[in-house]
């Protein structure tokens, strides 16, 4: 071309150009070296003998350095950089990013609330932290969580006559992958480094607070307090709340058999269960079996010996309810009917409570002949 045009796929910004009769090399911003044009002779530097009409990094030339950036700690916060290029915690995860060799690099630390920032792995003082990049470096930055403040003694709410001594005891401890205490002082002037003893102000009627703070190094504070009151020793005592009751406990669930007796019908018997006790929004949930037993048949010849067992269906009833349920029985049970005196044997049924004491009782059974 007669006029210049934009070179396309440069891989930085170019800071120096060199031109000759088949080739043309760039300086790029991050020290790189990106060459174009005739590559019969290799000239372009890129390792092979391919012609290029776009830009191709030249071996062995890169300027680019790589930095890599870790957050730890009990806290939470981020670390982002000036060129941009990092981006790391609290959520984002662009940890990792290539600068000009000798380019220098900052780095900026902000804790998320309730967190502090701590310390670069770096000779850094402060939140931010200056890197030169020479080789692949590696910065580490720490996160805490603040300190804490407790007054063991005396409780909270207390009542002391003018004048009184009352003691104190209070402590301080740093919060997790914190760097230490600075101070741990309470509102009556006593300064500590952890935590000591001091004395409550009795010397004015009327209600107080005494407050205990801790202060790390990273500038976090937390503040613990309790309230009491000083009375003039010759007032009489306030009214005293009557005691309340204890709440009646709901007596325990349990389900009840309701049904003495059950016809049977199309195959089926219908037996009646009743849900007590328990909380209003309690539900009595179980199964319900039958066990029939065997009787003397129509001409006094005994029944099979041996027990039959129908298991019937799962029930949920809320407490205070009944609900009338439908048990199927199999051919066996409708035989051993159609057998017994009178189409009617005894049977034991069995209404089991989850969680709950069984209910059972012995109730007839009588087929219905169309």
């Amino acid at each position: 071309s007669s006029v210049p045009v934009v070179v396309k796929g440069l891989g930085a910004e170019a800071t120096a150009i060199a031109a000759g009769w088949d080739q043309t090399c760039a300086l790029t911003s991050i020290g790189g070296v990106e060459c174009w044009g005739s590559n019969r002779l290799g000239a372009l530097g890129t390792g092979d003998r391919q012609s290029s009409r776009l830009p191709r990094p030249a071996k062995g030339l890169s300027g680019a350095r790589a930095l890599s950036v870790s957050v730890t700690g009990a806290g939470s916060g981020a670390v982002t950089s000036t060129p941009s290029g990092i981006d790391c915690g609290a959520g984002h995860t662009s940890c990792s990013a290539e600068f000009a060799a000798g380019s220098t690099v900052q780095l900026h630390a902000s804790a998320e609330p309730g967190s502090a920032f701590s310390k670069f792995s770096e000779s850094c003082s402060g939140n931010t932290c200056t890197v030169t990049m020479g080789p692949q470096q590696t910065v580490v930055a720490t996160f805490a969580l603040p300190p804490s403040a407790s007054i063991p003694t005396p409780q909270g709410g207390q009542a002391y006559v003018l004048g009184e001594a009352v003691p104190t005891n209070f402590s301080c401890s740093e919060g997790a992958s914190g760097p230490g205490l600075i101070s741990c002082n309470d509102s009556e002037g006593v300064k500590t480094a952890g935590g000591g003893l001091g004395r409550l102000d009795t010397s004015t009627v009327g209600f107080h607070a005494y407050t205990v703070t801790a202060v790390s190094q990273d500038g976090l504070a937390r503040s613990t307090s309790i309230g009491y009151k000083v009375t003039a020793g010759s007032e009489p005592p306030g009214p005293q709340p009557e005691p309340r009751s204890p709440r009646p406990k709901p007596s325990p669930l349990n389900i009840s058999i309701r049904s003495g007796s059950a016809l049977i019908a199309e195959g089926q018997a219908k037996i009646s269960l009743g849900c007590g006790g328990g909380a209003p929004t309690r539900v009595c949930r179980g199964q319900l079996t039958l066990t029939i037993r065997p009787s003397v048949g129509p001409r006094g010849r005994r029944m099979p010996p041996k027990d039959l067992t129908v298991t019937g269906p799962r029930f949920a009833i809320p407490t205070g309810k009944s609900k009338l349920l439908s048990i199927q029985l199999p051919h066996a049970a409708l035989g051993l009917l159609g057998r017994a005196s009178r189409n009617s044997v005894r049977a034991k049924a069995i209404a089991t409570l989850f969680g709950g004491p069984s209910a059972r009782r012995v109730i007839s059974l009588s087929l219905i002949k169309n």
